[in-house]
């Protein structure tokens, strides 16, 4: 049943909850939380609803299935502890989509809940019927609209301003603003430098790259221990960003940038054909001796090589089943093998062997006589 809050009055006994919604600082304006509690509140008490739960989030209604307050909210209300009412301040911030307006429905139909949006004076309850269904769909789809239209908007101010050589997203590592105008950071840039001149050696796979600079002494600012993440430096390593120009959505082709570069084009695309290369192909700068030789026990999978403590020791690492590491010190493997190797006697081996093997190797000396004499 669709009608207005002015015609509507429930029993002293009714309970409700307040779902509050913000999703951008523009809206806090005009529809703050403070705004919205207030007004539902007021509309309570007018009704002597007794309010239960407020329920808040800062989250866009855009996309469904993103929001977990109004999950939370929606699940609730199919227990046997659901409020009678849900007082909403605007219908756009319970639903801006029609999936989630679908959830809606299905409360009223199944669940006998009351909806009342206090902005748009409408109160929706059991029988839902068809027109109203209709038109709040149509409400829903206005909503919709709304923040669809304002994306579009949104997009096209950053595409001119991105076309007037000015990018607007995060700054890449290694720039920094000054006066409005984007700058170099002496020191974050040598690191950007260092990263791709090294890399374009192929003698470094991403891990032993990072590890490289921080033994260089390259810190990472971003990072508590000093260290690159591989995933950050292998974005650093195929963003373009760092030759003056730039990509953006909305514009096919390249932009030249106002920001000046740290690397040139040349070692920019020599870094862009060794990202291309299989990692098996890049020469490590690190030759690990037993890479494809120790197998771990528990799983029977190969160690790999790894330099770790700013590369001062070299571990070999396997997973365990629940994904868990295990690892070993270089050293402790070569003092085991060491200690087979001395095992080995040369009185175990077979006399009839060891004669075959001293006549191979004389033969070479003995023919060399014949032909001097």
């Amino acid at each position: 049943m669709l009608a207005q809050i002015q015609g509507v009055r429930m029993s002293k006994e009714t309970t409700a909850d307040i779902y509050i919604r913000l999703s951008s600082k523009p809206q806090e304006k005009g529809m703050s939380k403070t705004f919205q509690i207030k007004e539902c509140k007021k509309y309570c008490k007018s009704k002597g609803y007794k309010v239960r739960n407020i329920y808040y989030e800062n989250k866009s209604a855009k996309t469904p299935d993103k929001r977990p307050v109004f999950n939370e909210l929606i699940a609730r209300q199919k227990t046997k502890d659901r409020a009678d009412a849900i007082i909403v301040y605007a219908l756009n911030r319970l639903a801006r989509n029609p999936v989630d307006f679908y959830k809606i429905r299905e409360l009223i139909d199944k669940h006998n809940t009351t909806f009342v949006f206090v902005r748009e004076c409408l109160t929706v309850s059991k029988p839902f019927k068809a027109h109203e269904k209709y038109l709040t769909s149509i409400l829903v789809a206005t909503a919709e609209y709304e923040v669809d239209a304002m994306t579009e908007i949104r997009m096209r101010g950053s595409l001119e301003r991105a076309l007037s050589g000015v990018r607007p997203t995060k700054l890449n590592y290694g720039y920094g603003k000054r006066n409005g105008k984007v700058v170099i950071i002496p020191k974050e840039a040598e690191f950007v430098k260092q990263a791709f001149t090294l890399y374009a050696t192929g003698k470094y796979s991403l891990n032993s790259l990072s590890d490289e600079l921080f033994e260089l002494g390259y810190h990472y600012k971003n990072q508590r221990n000093g260290k690159i993440p591989r995933t950050s430096l292998a974005s650093m390593l195929k963003s373009i960003y760092y030759t003056g120009k730039y990509y953006f959505p909305g514009h096919e082709g390249i932009i030249q940038g106002k920001h000046k570069p740290i690397v040139d084009d040349e070692l920019f695309n020599q870094v862009q054909t060794v990202l291309k290369k299989p990692s098996s192909e890049i020469k490590e700068r690190h030759q690990f001796l037993y890479n494809g030789l120790v197998k771990y026990k528990e799983t029977g999978g190969l160690m790999s090589g790894e330099v770790k403590k700013g590369g001062k020791y070299i571990y070999y690492t396997a997973r365990n089943a629940d994904n868990s590491c295990c690892c070993i010190n270089e050293e402790i493997i070569t003092e085991n093998v060491l200690n087979r190797l001395e095992l080995i006697k040369l009185n175990n081996i077979p006399k009839s062997v060891s004669n075959e093997v001293l006549k191979e190797h004389l033969k070479p000396i003995s023919q060399a006589l014949n032909t001097a004499k």
